[in-house]
């Protein structure tokens, strides 16, 4: 446990670990910094590019996969688009996702 100097704990992390996404998938949390029960679903790369509607808004969402994908803040790929890039390279920890298609 770390000690407390002047507004600021020392020695102690305050850096929240990103929870495993199993590789070659995108996971989706329902709570920022990725809390709550996780689900896994594979990209959209196998179809024909065409929009996947999540369960619940994902509030924060991980790509493990080798391809980017389109994120959108409404249902049917409509409204704010957000790249979700490839390879693990950026982890979402606070967005508004409420369906998704391959990039």
């Amino acid at each position: 446990m770390g000690r407390f100097v002047a507004g600021r704990t020392t020695g102690a992390s305050t850096t929240r670990a990103v929870p495993d996404c199993a590789e070659g998938n995108l996971c989706f949390w329902p709570e920022p910094n990725f809390l709550g029960r996780r689900i896994t679903l594979p990209p959209d790369y196998v179809s024909d590019s065409t929009c996947r509607t999540l369960p619940f808004v994902a509030r924060s969402v991980r790509n493990t996969s080798r391809e980017r994908q389109r994120l959108f803040a409404g249902t049917g790929c409509t409204g704010e688009v957000t790249v979700l890039q490839h390879l693990d390279r950026e982890p979402l920890p606070s967005v508004a996702v409420l369906s998704f298609r391959h990039s």
